[in-house]
């Protein structure tokens, strides 16, 4: 059985101020009670920007940042770091072997990144190795792996890594191993 909600409280009506008010009250000289509201929280329109590699499995490579990236929409938007592309280019997850959130959009070629655990390093999460279609292997730690899905985050093993986290495609994955 479905209990009706309580009716609202209004400031000033047969309750003191104090306790009409929500505590983000804070002392004003006007106001009812020498209290007053805090004016809403202003809402942001500035949406965080990922910087972020694109891996095509054609092998094509994009570098970037978005911010419109929602792991279960097939479509996201990526602005070119190079600016070449005026206008931010449409990507389908579809067509991706993965997306990588990366700490620096150069990278450092010479970085040879580990393939295995620190154990002085906690892990959270499950162990995981992904070998894609072209051979790459992917060690790392995932919450939301499960067998069948579209797509998986995995979190590199090597804190090193310039990659943050990355976005597995599971159409371009050959094999996955639970370590």
């Amino acid at each position: 059985m479905l209990r009706p909600l309580p009716p609202r409280v209004k400031q000033g009506i047969g309750l003191p101020a104090a306790a009409a008010l929500p505590q983000t009250a804070v002392p004003s000289p006007a106001g009812p009670g020498g209290l007053t509201n805090l004016a809403p929280a202003a809402e942001t329109t500035e949406k965080m920007q990922n910087k972020i590699v694109v891996r095509y499995r054609d092998r094509r490579l994009l570098k970037g940042s978005t911010t419109d990236f929602v792991p279960t929409k097939e479509v996201f938007h990526l602005s070119s770091a190079d600016g070449t592309a005026a206008e931010p280019v449409e990507v389908r997850l579809s067509e991706l072997k993965a997306v990588f959130f990366v700490k620096d959009l150069n990278g450092n070629r010479a970085y040879q990144e580990r393939k295995h655990f620190d154990p002085a390093h906690r892990t959270v999460g499950r162990k995981i190795g992904v070998v894609f279609k072209d051979g790459e292997l992917l060690v790392g730690t995932t919450e939301d792996y499960e067998p069948g899905c579209a797509a998986f985050f995995v979190t590199p093993a090597d804190p090193g890594s310039n990659n943050e986290r990355c976005l597995v495609v599971s159409n371009a994955v050959e094999n996955v191993s639970l370590i």
